[in-house]
């Protein structure tokens, strides 16, 4: 890959992180307001515990949840996009994360969400 190619992935990622940011910070997901690279957190309007398996069966794998590490963070997960992460890929996390949270969504708390990785393309 060499210097050059190193540089030029990191620019991906970079740049990928900030459009799946983009999109869940008008979702109202995104917990830091922060600067960061091509990792950040989001606070779901739900469990962990409820709505990753969904994105999971949906071939999402939606990201780390922090209350094991940081029990204050209750419904914060960690995600994370890369070079494999298309521009489809995170808008369709966006929006079956929208469609998982629908409930509250509907009820006008918050818009489409979002989901780093499609686990059934090996992409995370």
């Amino acid at each position: 890959m060499g210097k050059q190619g190193l540089r030029e992935l990191a620019e991906i990622n970079l740049s990928k992180g900030q459009y799946a940011k983009k999109r869940l910070r008008e979702s109202g997901l995104l917990r830091f307001p922060a600067p960061t690279f091509n990792e950040f957190v989001l606070t779901l309007e739900g469990e962990p515990s409820t709505i990753l398996p969904p994105l999971l069966q949906a071939g999402f794998v939606a990201g780390l949840p922090l209350k094991h590490f940081y029990p204050e963070m209750e419904r914060e997960i960690l995600v994370c996009v890369t070079e494999k992460h298309s521009k489809y890929d995170i808008d369709r996390f966006a929006e079956i994360l929208g469609e998982v949270q629908g409930g509250d969504r509907q009820k006008g708390k918050r818009g489409k969400g979002f989901s780093p990785g499609r686990g059934s393309r090996g992409s995370r």
